[in-house]
């Protein structure tokens, strides 16, 4: 369970990105972190609208497919850390 939490390293990233967009090593060795991060967050998008699509179709729910070219929210750093102040409290209630 642990192993599917853990987020691949830079090198792994770097393969994916090559054998997804079929960029030369070269080119990615050129893009800004913030081209390279962008452009795979990007690819996990269109991965993922081609994985679930269909079976979603098939299953008749169409308002879980996201499409893949909708808008991606900025995150920050910290974003994935911080919880709100009503999560909070019914993590704490439940300790009382």
């Amino acid at each position: 369970m642990s192993n599917r939490n853990k987020s691949a390293t830079l090198e792994e990233r770097i393969i994916a990105y090559h054998c997804v967009s079929g960029m030369k090593y070269e080119d990615i060795e050129q893009l800004t972190i913030y081209q390279f991060n962008k452009g795979l967050e990007r690819m996990q998008l269109i991965k993922n609208f081609e994985v679930y699509t269909y079976p979603l179709l098939k299953g008749g729910s169409t308002n879980q497919i996201q499409d893949w070219l909708m808008h991606i929210e900025e995150r920050g750093r910290y974003d994935h850390l911080l919880i709100s102040e009503s999560q909070f409290s019914k993590i704490t209630n439940g300790l009382n």
